[in-house]
């Protein structure tokens, strides 16, 4: 595996089959490490995700989803070697889990696909969405929320996605949640940036951190 470049949260990863549980720093939980080691032999991704304090520094973290079972979900996660890493691509894109959605979020999914595409951003899905296409099963519910990931080229893009979720938030058959991504890969809450608070919470890989709104906003100039 080549030397990690660009974001790594809500990325696609895929591990070599033949990990071994010896590869996986997952605490000692040897059910974890059983599952995680199925899903590898079964060719299905995981998700990039942010260290924690706990992580072993310098390894990937990666995270799953189980399908839910008797209405709970369990999650997982785990650090790896790069050696174990078989590929790593970008989000699962929104119009790809079209297909695995409800009727009814699939309607109300698509026309988000369509408002991105007007203002040339694609528009990205993590959570429930995404372990529903990547791994079928019990995942997505009625009250599950859609998690959306944009990557705006700019911050005038980034405010008219951000007018158009806000203008349509109220009549939404569903929740939508989800992040902006920033030139420098970390996450913001879309409703924070849309809000008015003077910091903001950044989810990067390395962890999270307050950074001042004026900040954030002209990181997009920076990265130009």
């Amino acid at each position: 595996m080549q030397e990690l470049h660009g974001p790594w949260r809500h990325r696609r990863v895929w591990l070599k089959p033949d990990v071994e549980a010896r590869e996986l720093a997952v605490g000692g939980d040897e059910r974890a490490a059983a599952a995680i080691i199925e899903r590898a032999r079964q060719g299905l991704p995981f998700v990039g995700r942010s260290a924690g304090v706990h992580d072993r520094p310098g390894w990937p973290t990666l995270g799953l989803a189980l399908a839910r079972t008797a209405g709970e979900r369990i999650r997982l996660s785990c650090g790896v070697p790069r050696h174990v890493l078989a590929r790593v691509e970008p989000p699962l894109t929104l119009s790809e889990a079209l297909p695995t959605l409800p009727a009814e979020a699939g309607h109300f999914a698509a026309a988000l696909v369509t408002q991105a595409a007007e203002i040339d951003m694609t528009l990205w899905v993590y959570g429930s969405a995404f372990w529903q296409h990547a791994g079928g099963g019990n995942y997505w519910r009625d009250t599950s929320d859609l998690d959306l990931l944009a990557r705006p080229a700019s911050a005038a893009q980034a405010s008219e996605w951000l007018d158009y979720l806000e203008k349509i938030e109220a009549t939404a058959p569903l929740r939508m949640d989800g992040e902006i991504e920033l030139p420098s890969g970390g996450g913001v809450s879309w409703r924070e940036l849309a809000g008015k608070s003077r910091k903001l919470l950044v989810k990067t890989v390395r962890g999270h951190a307050l950074l001042p709104r004026a900040e954030i906003l002209e990181s997009w100039e920076a990265s130009c």
